[in-house]
């Protein structure tokens, strides 16, 4: 499994036009560099208290990081998808 952490992903609401930040899971290719983020917003979750705590430790360390646009990673649909 290659290498991931947490990454603060920015998006814009399509109703009201305003910003909003979710943390997402960010996977880095061989150089290091970002290959991808999760489709799936991240929740905060451990099988213990010291899971949990060390899960939400990783999240906040996003924070320090820049922020990236959820647009640059959104997956487009197939257009034969589209047509069913």
């Amino acid at each position: 499994m290659g290498r991931w952490n947490y990454r603060v992903a920015r998006g814009t609401d399509s109703l009201s036009g305003s910003d909003y930040y979710v943390i997402k899971e960010a996977y880095y290719d061989e150089a290091g560099k970002i290959d991808g983020l999760s489709q799936e917003i991240c929740f905060p979750m451990g099988e213990s208290l010291e899971e949990l705590r060390c899960d939400l430790k990783m999240m906040l360390r996003a924070l320090k990081k820049p922020v990236l646009n959820n647009s640059d990673w959104m997956v487009e649909p197939d257009e034969e998808e589209d047509a069913y």
